[in-house]
């Protein structure tokens, strides 16, 4: 979760949209059942000033396909993206959910590495216990029974942080850079240095890394090179987890083809469409 980071907060930026559900969401958090990984919401209504944007519409996201989401401007398509992100709709509490919209915060403390490494919060909170759990037995100041106790949390610890791969994050993370055309100087440069455009590609290094099952994209393209496009188009088709959910907005059309397996267009009414395939199978 990116709360706290953003230029804008996520509830200043739905002020003057309003949202009625006239269906359900299907919320469902038994681990063995597979509604707990999709994003089925019947009857979203979505207005801006009195403008429908969306109407009665239904929104099923099934996990481990990729959307793209399209249609004209100013239908609302970001907004939806946005209503997600906060949870303002009926999303599976078993899904975490990242939006790649705005730029990560400046900061002088921290390197463009670290900066992403810190998008892997369970990591980051694991790493600091295992720091304070070290400390604790260096004291040695504890009774036999409390430093059993501490060895076995340690324990406990190393072994998620071996779980979640911790040792390679480093390296994965310098990758995800990599491809997204950082160089090692840069990598290692605090994000105050980094334009807002480049900023805007550590925003996306953060949500690639993190790899939340429901990854939002909103015109993730803007500020790449081609290179960099044609790296994201790959690292989206062949090494993004393949039971998350990706939904992306973008103006892209070659982009749209290569990375989605599935359209979403918002109608001039308001309706959502579901079409297999990419652009040009829409366009047949």
């Amino acid at each position: 979760n990116n709360k706290g980071r953003e230029e804008t907060p996520m509830d200043k930026r739905l002020e003057g949209f309003s949202l009625s559900l006239t269906g359900r969401g299907v919320i469902n958090d038994d681990g063995g059942d597979r509604r707990d990984r999709d994003v089925v919401i019947k009857g979203i209504s979505i207005s801006a000033q009195d403008k429908p944007l969306l109407v009665n519409a239904d929104l099923t996201l099934v996990h481990g396909r990729r959307y793209g989401l399209i249609g004209a401007n100013g239908r609302g398509k970001s907004t939806l993206l946005r209503f997600l992100a906060a949870r303002r709709l009926p999303v599976p509490s078993t899904l975490d959910i990242l939006l790649v919209e705005q730029e990560v915060t400046a900061s002088e403390q921290r390197s463009v590495l670290e900066d992403v490494l810190s998008a892997d919060t369970r990591r980051t909170v694991l790493l600091k216990e295992e720091e304070e759990l070290f400390s604790a037995l260096e004291e040695e100041e504890e009774e036999k029974s409390d430093m059993e106790a501490t060895v076995a949390k340690l324990t406990a610890v190393a072994e998620e942080l071996e779980a979640i791969g911790s040792d390679s994050a480093e390296a994965r993370a310098q990758s995800i850079l990599s491809g997204l055309g950082f160089t090692d100087v840069m990598i290692e440069d605090s994000t105050s240095k980094l334009s807002g455009g480049w900023r805007m590609r550590v925003s996306l290094a953060r949500a690639l890394f993190a790899a939340p099952r429901l990854l939002l994209l909103d015109e993730p393209t803007n500020h790449l090179d081609l290179d960099a496009v044609l790296w994201l188009d790959s690292y989206l088709t062949t090494t993004f987890p393949v039971t998350s959910t990706v939904l992306t907005v973008s103006h892209d059309r070659d982009f749209l083809d290569e990375t989605c397996t599935d359209l979403i267009l918002l109608t001039d009414d308001g309706g959502l469409e579901y079409h297999r395939g990419g652009l040009h199978r829409l366009n047949e």
